[in-house]
């Protein structure tokens, strides 16, 4: 742990609640995962939309994209100009569908060819289908660890990674117990992070990871109790050389009194 904000001149160890797989909740927000691996984003222009679907999986899916524009964008199909990926029109009413091999991320654009007013950011709907892979946990070469820091406001939720090797192509979901909060938007987030769920299930990604990294995010003020309710999935597309792509685990975020004592784990980022 960093004792000091900034550059790490001062640090120490300290002992951290370990983290212990639950093979019931890995099962469980596997399932949920699995329906969540594509999300779409939708920002409205000048004079149109731009959209961006990202993989979350840790393989390529073949996706299909079906926007629904309402009448105040465009009287038909034939109105709306595409560019960066291709398409096809479901109904002239307009919808239209755009078929991805989606590896991470793409980004593409549709033109109104007119000045859009700032109400119809909502006049798109968006919809993403895809077979979902088989997401089979095991476990990852990451010590997971969690720290509750007290803020004058409220509490700061401190999940410390520390990988034994280079991971690249890392996520990891994070389930937001109720008693931290309802809605996603109660919650303060750091780094880099795309919501799932508002219930809220979050994930956090990073493209490489090979020195001791921390996902935080702020809350309200909790109890021992609630924390050990937060839940976290782990995985990467890639370790090192070629391996098996499918490596999950769930961790419990607290150990359950009295069934081993805490392991050392470093918490804090150098």
């Amino acid at each position: 742990v960093c004792v000091q904000a900034g550059s790490c001149t001062e640090s120490r160890c300290e002992p951290t609640q370990a983290l212990v797989v639950n093979q019931s909740a890995a099962e469980e927000l596997v399932n949920q995962f699995a329906t969540k691996l594509v999300h779409v984003d939708v920002v409205m222009g000048a004079t149109g939309y731009t959209f961006t679907a990202t993989n979350l999986a840790p393989t390529p899916l073949d996706v299909n994209v079906t926007a629904t524009f309402g009448k105040v964008v465009a009287a038909s199909a034939a109105q709306l100009h595409v560019s960066g990926a291709d398409y096809t029109v479901v109904q002239d009413d307009p919808v239209l569908q755009f078929p991805l091999h989606l590896t991470n991320e793409q980004t593409w654009t549709v033109d109104a060819g007119k000045e859009l007013d700032p109400s119809y950011a909502d006049a798109v709907s968006v919809t993403a289908t895809y077979t979902p892979p088989r997401l089979n946990w095991n476990e990852t070469p990451v010590t997971m660890g969690v720290h509750a820091e007290n803020l004058s406001n409220g509490t700061r939720i401190h999940l410390t990674l520390t990988p034994n090797k280079k991971l690249t192509g890392v996520s990891i979901p994070v389930e937001i117990p109720k008693c931290m909060a309802q809605y996603a938007s109660q919650l303060k987030l750091h780094g880099h992070y795309t919501i799932l769920k508002d219930d809220p299930l979050i994930v956090w990604q990073f493209n490489t990871l090979s020195q001791p990294a921390e996902i935080t995010f702020d809350t309200k003020k909790i109890s021992d109790d609630c924390l050990r309710q937060l839940k976290a999935l782990t995985y990467a597309r890639r370790i090192k050389g070629p391996v098996n792509p499918w490596l999950l685990v769930l961790r419990e975020l607290w150990e359950t009194a009295g069934r081993r004592p805490a392991a050392p784990a470093l918490r804090g980022t150098p």
